[in-house]
């Protein structure tokens, strides 16, 4: 076998850099089979299937940002202009924008140098060494086993880094670093920008589709397997950490980062990005020909002996490594810490609560439960939170398919999948505060729901004719009327419950109204202090409800009244049922 100093690694290059056929190829099968599974996605919405699709499409989203990483390094195609709006069209399906170079060029530059000029960390993902953690007061270190357990650290963190602060981090580092930071204040903002607004109008598109939650889903599986592998590109042992005089760009690569045994099966899914020894070596070399340089170079040499490789059981036992001990120069767990003991079985206690806590992103998907059967309205389809179940459970079929008024009582909590199991098109007036949400507040306003801002009569004016417009465009108009909120209370204890601006709005464009009444089984028992918590949300509809005959000619405030009774003592009804399957 020759010395891996006669291998060329020039040759090597130019034999295995991008090319437009090569790249072409990859985007062009990658296209079909992400564009094949969001149809998969879309036509199992309300199946259980989902629980195939949605992982399929999180290992898909894999590749997908892979080939957005390979586009940031200029390797992905020959062109870098070309590279540019790859990156920026990738980004959108992964919400990440091409700002992301900006910390992870750095990361080459530093990854493994103790003492890099940069003062960024050796290790992105390994804060503190075991001095630091020693030295810290006894709240820093409770806090410390809280957050950096291995189990919520890689649930918590993937969703807060990508779902949050890429959308506008590297405008805060910019100001702060100033010049450290070789990208302009607006080239920045623009490519923040446009990648907000492409990921808005992508959650438009896929809410109006109805799989807006399987998507966000498939992402949080993403960006936890992301988080995994890349932890486990850097973190094993021996590390690789050096001063700066003796650390180099190609060490970085061949001891500084490790060779993942992937499964074959899922070798696809990860780019060659498991093949990170290379990129390291050599960032210009796109990961779909990274698998051939590998075998090539171990073929011909033994350059890459030394390199370390994990397999999946490894993999997964580096997950816990969350310090470096440089008395040891190794990564350690927190229970190899010296000198320091487990001070109580709190930490277990506050762990799993965390551990579940940080599990939202399960529940808001689950809860507006994108899995149910539109046909049979969420008819025994289950939540699933860890090892928790909730059952929602419709007590009938929606009764009416054409324009009309939907009065629910407001329940923050169930509110979300109401506008879901509506299997007809239909609109939603909330309170205009909303709008402000960052983000979350223009998809609304995309969506088309409608504001309102209750203490402004120019604004309930101005509602009631968007109002009258859908009607008259046959949608239904979903309203949670004020002083419908408190589901620990029965409406008998409320003295208004409704509104009767909807009641008119129905009464002169005859249309019907349909009541909605929905609850969860935690409840507050008023006379014993208790809260039951029967893991169920029941909801049930009334048939459409109009004004009868016998009233057609009163004038339009006595028949308000009349229609107002009618639905209040239906609301009770409702009530009633509902509770007693509680």
């Amino acid at each position: 076998m020759d010395n891996p100093e006669k291998i060329n690694e020039t040759d090597f290059f130019m034999k295995y850099k991008s090319s437009y056929k090569s790249a072409f190829l990859d985007l062009s099968f990658h296209t079909f089979l992400v564009s094949s599974t969001f149809y998969l996605l879309w036509l199992f919405k309300n199946s259980w299937y989902s629980i195939l699709t949605i992982p399929l499409l999180g290992l898909l989203n894999v590749k997908t940002f892979i080939i957005f990483h390979d586009c940031q390094h200029q390797s992905y195609t020959p062109i870098k202009i070309l590279n540019y709006i790859l990156s920026h069209l990738s980004g959108i399906f992964i919400l990440t924008s091409p700002n992301w170079i900006v910390d992870h060029h750095v990361h080459h530059l530093t990854n493994g140098n103790i003492e890099n000029k940069y003062n960024y960390k050796y290790n992105e993902l390994i804060d503190y060494t075991e001095t630091q953690f020693l030295k810290m007061s006894l709240l820093n270190k409770f806090m410390f086993k809280v957050f950096f357990n291995y189990k919520v650290y890689f649930t918590l963190f993937p969703f807060a880094y990508f779902f949050i602060l890429q959308r506008f981090v590297y405008i805060i580092k910019k100001m702060k670093y100033l010049d450290k930071i070789s990208k302009s204040l607006i080239n920045i903002i623009f490519d923040h920008l446009i990648n907000n607004i492409c990921i808005t109008l992508l959650f438009t598109f896929l809410f109006k589709n109805k799989v807006l939650y399987h998507y966000l889903f498939s992402l949080y599986i993403t960006y936890i397997i992301g988080f995994m592998l890349f932890h486990n590109q850097h973190t094993f042992n021996p590390p690789y950490i050096v001063n700066n005089k003796n650390w180099n760009m190609k060490n970085s690569g061949l001891l500084g980062s490790s060779f993942i045994q992937i499964p074959y099966l899922l070798k696809y899914f990860s780019g060659g990005i498991e093949y990170h020894h290379i990129h390291h070596i050599n960032a210009k070399i796109p990961g779909y020909n990274l698998q051939k340089y590998h075998e090539e170079v171990i073929s011909k040499s033994n350059l890459f002996d030394n390199v370390v490789k994990l397999s999946m059981s490894d993999c997964y036992n580096n997950l816990k490594l969350r310090l470096y001990s440089e008395k040891n120069n190794k990564y350690i767990r927190l229970d190899e810490v010296e000198n320091y003991k487990n001070t109580s079985s709190i930490f277990y206690y506050i762990n799993l609560f965390l551990y579940i806590l940080i599990q939202f992103p399960v529940l808001l998907c689950k809860l507006l439960n994108p899995f149910s059967d539109i046909n049979t309205l969420y008819n025994n389809s289950l939540l699933l939170l860890d090892n928790c179940f909730l059952k929602i459970n419709l007590l009938n079929t929606y009764p009416i398919s054409n324009n009309h008024i939907l009065l629910v009582n407001h329940l923050s909590s169930c509110d979300g999948y109401l506008r879901y199991i509506i299997p007809y098109k239909n609109v939603s007036i909330i309170k205009n505060s909303l709008f402000y949400i960052p983000f979350l507040g223009q998809v609304f306003w995309l969506l088309n729901f409608i504001f309102i801002k209750r203490s402004d009569k120019n604004s309930r004016n101005n509602t009631k004719h968007q109002i009258i417009q859908k009607l008259n465009e046959n949608y239904i108009v979903q309203l949670f009327p004020q002083g419908t909120r408190e589901r620990n209370k029965s409406f008998k204890k409320n003295e208004i419950i409704l509104k009767k601006g909807s009641i008119e709005i129905a009464l002169e464009n005859n249309v019907p109204i349909v009541l909605c009444y929905h609850n969860v089984g935690d409840r507050i028992d008023d006379e014993k202090k208790l809260i039951h918590f029967h893991k169920k949300v029941y909801a049930i509809f009334s048939n459409p409800i109009i004004l009868p005959d016998e009233y057609s000619e009163l004038p339009i405030e006595e028949k308000v009244d009349k229609l107002y009774k009618i639905i209040y003592d239906e609301f009770i009804r409702l009530e009633t049922i509902v509770l007693k399957k509680l």
